[in-house]
Parts: C-alpha cells; sequence; structure tokens
C-alpha cells in the first residue's frame, strides 16, 4: 500500500513539473511575439501619410484649375452673349407666355375669307417655349395651352394705288374652340381703302381663352397686303 502511494505522489509531481515547464515555454513565446507586433512600423506608417497628402495636394490643384475655369468662361461670355447667357441662369425667372409672329408667307380660302399663315424664323419669337405657348406654322394658328386672359393684337400692311377704291379691307380674329368643338369669330378691324399707297390695319384686343383654343387671322381681300413688309404681326400674350 505504501509503494502504490508513493509511485502515484512521483507521477502526480512528475506531471506538474511537465505542465509548467509547457506553461513557460509557451508564455515565453507568446511574450515574443506580442514584443513584435507591437514595435511600430516607421516606414509603413510615413508611406500612407505620404500616400494621403499626396491626395490632399491632388485635390487642391483639382479645385484650383475649376475654379480658374469658370473664371475664364464667365470673363469670355460677358462680352460674348450676355443676354441669353443671364437668361439660361435666370430660368427659374417666371416669364410671361407670348408668341410674336413676324411676316406673312401665304393664305389659304376658308368660308369665303382668307387666312393667313405666319413666318416660322426671322424675327418671330416664342417664351418662355413652345410647351407654353406655341405657334403652329402650318396651320396658321397660336395654339393656347393654358387658359387665362390674353391680350391679342396684330398690324398687316395693305397696299394700294391711286386707283383702289374697291370697299372695305376687313381683319378679323377666329378662334377654334377645343372646349367647345366651334370655329367662331372674336372681333373685326375694318379699314377703307381709300386709294393711299400704304396704310395699316391695326388690331388689338383681349380675350378669355380657354386651354387649347387655336387663334387665327382671317382677311377678306389677300391680293391688298403687302407680304414683303416687315410690319406684319400677330402676337399674343399671356395678361392673367
Amino acid at each position: 500500500m505504501k509503494i502504490i502511494c508513493k509511485t502515484a505522489i512521483h507521477c502526480l509531481i512528475t506531471v506538474t513539473v511537465v505542465k509548467s515547464v509547457v506553461l513557460l515555454v509557451i508564455t515565453i513565446i507568446w511574450t515574443r511575439i506580442r514584443s513584435a507586433n507591437n514595435e511600430p512600423k516607421t516606414f509603413n506608417l510615413c508611406k500612407t501619410c505620404n500616400a494621403v497628402e499626396g491626395r490632399q495636394k491632388l485635390f487642391v490643384l483639382l479645385h484650383r484649375r475649376q475654379v480658374q475655369t469658370k473664371d475664364i468662361f464667365y470673363e469670355r461670355i460677358r462680352y460674348m452673349v450676355t443676354g441669353a447667357v443671364y437668361q439660361m441662369c435666370d430660368s427659374h425667372v417666371h416669364h410671361t407666355r407670348y408668341v410674336q409672329a413676324v411676316g406673312i408667307t401665304g393664305s389659304k380660302p376658308v368660308g369665303g375669307l382668307y387666312q393667313l399663315f405666319w413666318n416660322e424664323n426671322g424675327k418671330t419669337v416664342t417664351q418662355p417655349s413652345i410647351q407654353h405657348i406655341t405657334h403652329l406654322q402650318d396651320e396658321g394658328e397660336i395654339f393656347i395651352r393654358h387658359a387665362g386672359l390674353y391680350t391679342v393684337s396684330s398690324r398687316i400692311a395693305i397696299k394700294t394705288n391711286d386707283t383702289t377704291f374697291d370697299g372695305i379691307f376687313s381683319h378679323f380674329y377666329y378662334v377654334l374652340s377645343h372646349k367647345y368643338g366651334t370655329r367662331r369669330m372674336l372681333g373685326e378691324r375694318r379699314t377703307t381703302l381709300d386709294g393711299r399707297y400704304q396704310t395699316f390695319s391695326t388690331f388689338r384686343s383681349v380675350y378669355d381663352l380657354d386651354l387649347h383654343d387655336r387663334l387665327s387671322i382671317v382677311i377678306n381681300k389677300p391680293e391688298h397686303i403687302d407680304k414683303q413688309s416687315n410690319d406684319n404681326m400677330f402676337s399674343v400674350y399671356f395678361a392673367g
């Protein structure tokens, strides 16, 4: 019994010593690895700093070039297309809906009268865009895209001579109504043909127009129109 106990004690002591040695070895190895990892890597750190500093310099350089480019752009356009540029930059500002067609290109017969066609180019103006009010050149009409009050005005150059005494030149405003499906006369202006070489039929009025109404000018004597005159004009302004 005593021999067994002594053997067990010796085994326990041996196992404890072995464990202690193994633990000590592990501790020493772990300490060395930890120390190695904690050493500052100066080379890598400086490399990272240099990369960041390089990016910052590049950003500053690009920003300066953008500022210089913008300054050059505005300096140039100041002497080139000032009005157009300011209109573009101030596009958020409300612009009155407006069409002014200048120049007569022809006419077509409509129920014993003649509807005029107007020039699309030259001095003809549409603002702010055709999405607000539209000149339909092929139809000889101005298309209303927003209901409201509109000032309608026109001027037609009449060419006569000393032998022209054939009555009255009539100048009408007509509207083709999408709402009611009808075409009706809005107003008439009459001019007496008295033999003068040239006179003008001028007509201006205000109308309450509906969405998708189409305005046109109709006359009774197309042979007396001076189509070459730059004074021929048909305009529609939004009044409220």
